[in-house]
């Protein structure tokens, strides 16, 4: 029989193995932090675009935002104005 108590305790349990297993990586270098943030960003603006319905993949939404051009070769820059 499921027990609402075990079951929250059981998942305590595992969110706290999980954040200490975590916790050995800590503290991470600035560059470690930097590459964190890129891909979150990355990863929030493709996947934001996809529910749009934006059909480009994952590696030329990255490719954008780290040159700053376009798949057609224009500049994000001169598109917007």
């Amino acid at each position: 029989m499921f027990s609402a108590k075990r079951g929250y305790a059981n998942a305590a349990s595992a969110a706290n193995c999980s954040q200490n297993r975590n916790g050995q990586f800590r503290p991470l270098s600035k560059q470690q932090v930097r590459q964190l943030e890129k891909e979150s960003r990355i990863e929030h603006v493709w996947s934001s675009n996809a529910i749009e319905g934006n059909h480009l993949d994952r590696f030329e939404t990255a490719s954008i935002l780290n040159t700053g051009v376009t798949v057609h070769g224009a500049s994000v820059k001169d598109i917007k104005h």
